[in-house]
């Protein structure tokens, strides 16, 4: 049998050393990698602690190559959100050019508007570009009485009055405030000083009627409403509170024909309607004070007195006959009998920048709801 013998080209004696090297250097390797791991503790690796928009960077930077990667949402924290501040507004912006004129002119509109918190503001406007003016301070007093704020009102007339001590309309209107602060003897010396100053002005005397019949001064308080009445003999609200205090007095039949006549000038106002029924109940007009109640409508007091008289009525009460209204109303008279002393007091403001009327009502009822405005018509503030 013939052995051959194998030979080996030069090239697979290269491969072959090649191996061998290479099982060598990974012995090496392997020998120098178990030693450091004995020797050496494993190294900590501390991650790294970003913010929500650090995070968000690294993620897009790592993913910007990457055309199939879903758009990463921007994280913001509370603190980068940005705070908006509120838009202020103010309503009287437009009148900072404005004339005074305007601005007067404007806060009586919205005065007879009812709109008492904007007329304030614009009276409030007004005297401070003319603070020596008393018709601005009295308007200002006016408003801010209508809009509920009594003791800012009060000290609003108190300046008007500190400016022209013969203004009666501030005097009196500051009367009224005192009397709704439920400061009766306080409410009296300024309308007693009004009506030195005017010995013939209507409204003082009513108001001087309610301050009177507040401190428990009735007889006064009749002769102060008969002088009003001799000089505005159509002044419901006179009427009214002169047949009140004759209810109080006892004397329901005294009060008939003034709250006839009132309820003839003023056929719609329930607060006079349910005084003028209950002088006729009193005096004896059972069915016919049911029928005047009935015509008080909305007015609480009168509801409830209309219900008690029908629950009367029905029982069998005397119904008692029934008068003529329209002729005690025409045969009311009043003559004057409150002498106000006169004094040498010629300069009574009545030169308002524009005519002003005292729209507000004067009534000694404590009703339910505010009695109706009635424009007195006496001109001026």
């Amino acid at each position: 049998m013939t052995t051959e013998k194998k030979t080996h080209s030069p090239r697979s004696l290269r491969f072959a050393e090649a191996g061998i090297l290479f099982a060598l250097l990974l012995a090496v390797v392997v020998t120098i990698g178990v030693k450091m791991n004995a020797d050496d503790p494993a190294p900590v690796v501390e991650a790294a602690v970003m913010d929500n928009s650090e995070l968000a960077a690294a993620v897009i930077e790592a993913r910007q190559d990457d055309t199939t990667a879903e758009p990463v949402a921007m994280l913001t924290t509370d603190a980068e959100v940005p705070v908006e501040e509120p838009v202020v507004v103010n309503p009287l912006a437009r009148y900072e050019a404005a004339t005074p004129t305007v601005i007067y002119q404007d806060g009586e509109a919205a005065y007879f508007a009812r709109d008492y918190d904007e007329a304030a503001d614009l009276f409030e406007m007004y005297v401070e570009r003319r603070p020596e003016n008393a018709w601005g301070r009295y308007m200002h007093g006016l408003s801010l009485w209508k809009a509920g704020a009594t003791e800012e009102a009060e000290t609003a007339l108190n300046a008007a009055v500190g400016l022209r001590p013969d203004h009666v309309k501030s005097l009196v209107n500051l009367a009224r405030v005192r009397l709704d602060l439920a400061r009766d003897d306080d409410a009296l010396p300024p309308v007693e000083a009004a009506l030195v100053i005017d010995p013939e002005y209507t409204d003082g005397y009513r108001v001087l009627g309610r301050v009177l019949h507040n401190l428990g001064r009735d007889d006064e308080a009749v002769d102060a409403y008969h002088e009003a009445l001799a000089r505005r003999s159509d002044d419901p609200w006179s009427l009214n509170n002169l047949g009140l205090i004759h209810i109080e007095m006892d004397a329901p039949e005294t009060a008939l024909a003034p709250l006839a006549r009132a309820a003839v000038l003023a056929p719609e106002t329930a607060v006079i309607l349910n005084n003028l029924g209950m002088a006729l109940e009193r005096s004896g007009h059972t069915e016919q004070a049911a029928d005047t109640y009935a015509l008080a409508d909305g007015h609480a007091k009168a509801a409830a007195n209309l219900a008690r008289l029908e629950a009367f009525i029905a029982d069998g009460a005397v119904a008692g006959e029934t008068l003529d209204l329209a002729a005690l109303a025409a045969s009311f008279e009043t003559a004057p009998r409150y002498a106000a002393e006169s004094a040498d007091i010629n300069g009574v403001v009545d030169d308002a920048p524009d005519s002003t009327m005292n729209v507000d009502a004067d009534s000694a009822v404590v009703a339910e709801e505010s009695p109706t405005a009635v424009a007195l018509g006496d001109g001026g503030l």
